[in-house]
């Protein structure tokens, strides 16, 4: 897979799009990525676990946490081949002012009294608590603390009577594919990215 380029064109196309994928072919487009929409059916017996030693989750304040969740999202993105940074105020307007944000089903780690990563959660109808972002510093990284996160999170959404636990991933990012295939999510469907350049 290649990294798009600025001058690129992208079309997205879901998976069982399979004339679509074929014009796209034939018109010189190539498939870059995929992008995963990954699920995790919820039945009420789920428990937060212990967080990783020296660390401890708690309910997300959006009027205290927006600064230190920005600088989190930003390290914790910046590897990844799609990222395209973003300014403070425009992570603010659309993760902690969006509608169906659900602040006390979110979840931001700590250590030693600095916030090292975070889970945000939307409301998505029909009893689906979709992770927005799920994010952890660099720093702590390789600790199980994404997993912590992810699965306090989704236990607090099956505690308040959600059904399923969702989210989004880059297929490129095999790490994260990784450690939501720990916590048990599957692959619901896909859809493809494919880049031409103009």
């Amino acid at each position: 897979m290649t990294a798009t380029r600025l001058g690129d064109h992208v079309q997205e196309v879901g998976d069982r799009n399979a004339a679509a994928r074929e014009h796209l072919s034939a018109a010189g487009y190539e498939r870059e990525r995929s992008y995963w929409r990954m699920e995790l059916e919820l039945d009420g017996s789920e428990t937060p676990p212990e967080p990783p030693k020296g660390f401890a989750i708690r309910a997300l304040d959006t009027a205290a946490d927006g600064h230190a969740l920005y600088l989190v999202s930003s390290a914790a993105f910046s590897r990844n081949a799609d990222y395209r940074p973003e300014t403070e105020t425009h992570f603010t307007d659309e993760h902690l002012h969006a509608h169906n944000l659900k602040p006390a089903l979110s979840v931001v780690a700590e250590h030693e009294d600095r916030v090292t990563g975070f889970a945000l959660v939307r409301d998505h109808g029909d009893k689906i608590a979709y992770v927005d972002l799920l994010a952890v510093h660099p720093d702590c990284a390789g600790k199980g603390l994404g997993s912590a996160l992810l699965r306090t999170a989704y236990a607090g959404a099956a505690q308040a009577g959600f059904r399923s636990g969702r989210l989004g991933v880059a297929s490129d990012n095999p790490n994260a594919i990784r450690l939501y295939a720990r916590v048990g999510m599957t692959q619901r469907w896909r859809v493809d990215s494919y880049a031409r350049s103009l």
